[in-house]
């Protein structure tokens, strides 16, 4: 069976909305992006919808990708320093000749809204909020939250990035699930997917899985996406699921409509608790 996020997409927006409007601080989102890179401009786009629903202000930045390390610190250190900022979100990748850790782990952590200083994944540990975390792994939670009782679950995370499988290995396991993360180097992936009630994958190769047995009632959240003949798939190929006895949640139209909407919550927090 589909699942769909429509549902929890619009109560988390009218929430969040609500939250928003009921407070007397204006709330305003910086964001930076470099170069014309076609998936940090989508999430651009993205970003400019969902804070124009939610009532928050971007204050919007382009630099050509031939730009300095120098001016983009710059430019960073006026925004960490900037008290009516309250979230700082730099678009990846970055179009850079330079490693982009010397970018992102310069964004202020009370700042840093999609969790992309490796100093902010401090808050995996000191705040079950989980403000300021990867975005795409908070998401994956709170959908999974939404929908099931996380306690006692087997769960398989195939990802082991900083923005995906170590975040979320965290979260799962302190909402008492028992989880396993496997990686490209893991063997026999195929093989221990029928083990879990729930699977969760982010390789990022178009229908790589494709004849595969699942546990009973499985949950399936596809997190992968990547394009091939100028289209976007997922990690799974879909055609050989609709005869499974599982529930599976698509990478298109899934997980990814909520990132924008956790970036500008965990703005609007951060202007609620850092009082700016």
């Amino acid at each position: 069976m589909k699942l769909s996020i429509h549902e929890i997409y619009d109560k988390f927006n009218k929430n969040l909305k609500k939250q928003i409007k009921s407070s007397d601080k204006k709330i305003i989102l910086s964001t930076i992006r470099v170069g014309d890179n076609a998936g940090a401009k989508s999430f651009e786009k993205s970003i400019l919808r969902e804070a124009g629903k939610l009532g928050v202000e971007v204050k919007k930045s382009f630099f050509e990708k031939n730009t300095s390390k120098e001016e983009l610190l710059k430019y960073l250190i006026e925004q960490n320093n900037d008290d009516s900022i309250n979230g700082i979100l730099v678009f990846t990748p970055l179009d850079i000749d330079f490693d982009p850790k010397e970018i992102l782990n310069n964004i202020d952590i009370s700042k840093d809204v999609d969790g992309l200083n490796i100093k902010s994944s401090q808050n995996l540990y000191m705040d079950k909020e989980y403000v300021n975390v990867p975005t795409t792994a908070v998401a994956t939670l709170f959908y999974l939250k939404e929908t099931i009782d996380l306690k006692g679950k087997d769960i398989l995370i195939i990802n082991r990035s900083n923005i995906i499988g170590k975040p979320l290995f965290n979260m799962l396991i302190d909402n008492d699930a028992t989880v396993t993360v496997a990686h490209s180097k893991t063997k026999n992936i195929e093989d221990k997917i029928k083990d879990y009630d729930i699977v969760i994958s982010a390789i990022g190769r178009a229908n790589h899985f494709k004849e595969i047995e699942f546990k009973k009632n499985a949950i399936l959240i596809d997190l992968g996406i990547s394009s091939e003949g100028g289209k976007y798939y997922g990690d799974f190929d879909y055609t050989y699921l609709e005869d499974k006895e599982i529930s599976y949640l698509p990478s298109l139209e899934g997980i990814g409509r909520l990132n924008a909407n956790f970036i500008i919550r965990n703005t609007y927090l951060n202007g609620v608790k850092n009082d700016r």
